[in-house]
């Protein structure tokens, strides 16, 4: 029963490991390089879910690019969170960026569920 609890907080603690190294990845890259498309960093599905959500919400329906850039994928990950981009600061800082990330991973979450019922 012990044992059990290990595996899943060690489970766990991996998912934040990998997820911590997703959004370092995503900040560095929209950064240093930030035209670069945003699947070359981030999984297609992951692209696909910000981008339905980026539709449903009128605010940002006409700014929604179909092959969206790093940067555009950052700013619009920490919006999530609530951040707003200015003049000063156009990209989100890591804290902005971590929580709209695990938000949007929730709203993945979510999505996979639902496909994997659509196919039983």
């Amino acid at each position: 029963m012990r044992l059990a609890g290990v595996s899943g907080s060690l489970r766990a603690r991996r998912s934040m490991v990998m997820t911590r190294h997703a959004v370092m990845d995503i900040e560095r890259t929209a950064r240093e390089h930030p035209d670069t498309p945003a699947r070359e960093v981030v999984p297609e599905d992951v692209i696909k879910v910000l981008r339905m959500h980026m539709t449903v919400d009128k605010r940002y329906r006409s700014r929604a690019p179909p092959e969206p850039s790093i940067a555009d994928f950052a700013v619009d990950t920490a919006r999530l969170a609530g951040f707003i981009p200015k003049k000063r600061q156009p990209l989100p800082g890591t804290g902005k960026l971590w929580q709209g990330y695990l938000i949007l991973l929730n709203f993945v979450e979510n999505y996979r569920i639902m496909m994997q019922m659509e196919r039983e």
